[in-house]
């Protein structure tokens, strides 16, 4: 008897594939498939190829899924004109993260950035953050920036003498509820916070001109100042 072998050629196209992913999912049948991973960890990757005249091979390969970065910020009381910071609270299981890329003025790469608001509104703020295995994620947060109040006031009389230092502060300063005044002298009534102090003494030791600061604070904790003499 005579033994005899045939050798089947096959394309490309002709071929079946099974693909395992090594995480419970389904089979995937496609020639090239994508998958996500909902679990980082270590997998085994089995893909068969297969004739259609049943001649099948197999072949398997270990694969590392890295953990995804949780991004995470939150920034102080944005006022207009004045530094607001932003502070990174970005996770990540294991690693660590490396890089962050920020959507504020000049696009800061560092952790925790600053920058100033140049108008009030409501703004999009965005973090991306990447791990040291090149994972990524992001996270955007609507920052209101606030006004700022606008302090003045008057005095009455504008010129004291040694005798008779008293004078009275006149408040007009719009959009504050809270005030500060520094009277420019030492001592307990060299400061308050009644938003219209009448009357205040200041010494009578000395001749000299006193710089008197109102700070106006509003309700959300934005400050501006004047000053007057």
């Amino acid at each position: 008897p005579t033994n005899s072998t045939t050798v089947i050629t096959a394309s490309m196209s002709s071929l079946d594939w099974s693909w395992d992913f090594g995480d419970g999912s389904s089979v995937y049948t496609a020639q090239n498939p994508t998958h996500s991973y909902t679990i980082a960890g270590n997998y085994t990757i089995e893909m068969i190829s297969e004739t259609d005249q049943g001649c099948a091979d197999t072949t398997t390969q270990t694969i590392v899924i890295d953990p995804k970065p949780r991004a995470s910020f939150l920034a102080d009381t944005a006022c207009l004109h004045q530094t607001t910071t932003f502070t990174d609270l970005s996770t990540v299981p294991t690693g660590s993260v490396v890089a962050w890329n920020w959507s504020i003025s000049g696009n800061p790469t560092v952790q925790n950035p600053t920058t100033v608001f140049s108008s009030d509104g409501t703004f999009p703020i965005s973090l991306t953050v990447t791990t040291d295995s090149v994972c990524t994620d992001d996270t955007t947060i609507n920052i209101v920036v606030r006004p700022l109040p606008t302090p003045d006031f008057s005095f009455a009389p504008q010129e004291i003498f040694i005798f008779d230092t008293k004078v009275c502060f006149f408040n007009s300063s719009t959009g504050a509820i809270g005030y500060q005044w520094d009277f420019d002298f030492t001592g307990p009534d060299g400061t308050s916070t009644n938003p219209a102090p009448c009357t205040v003494t200041f010494p009578n030791t000395n001749e000299g001109n006193y710089n008197v600061k109102l700070v106006a604070i509003n309700q959300y904790g934005c400050k501006d100042s004047v000053y007057n003499e």
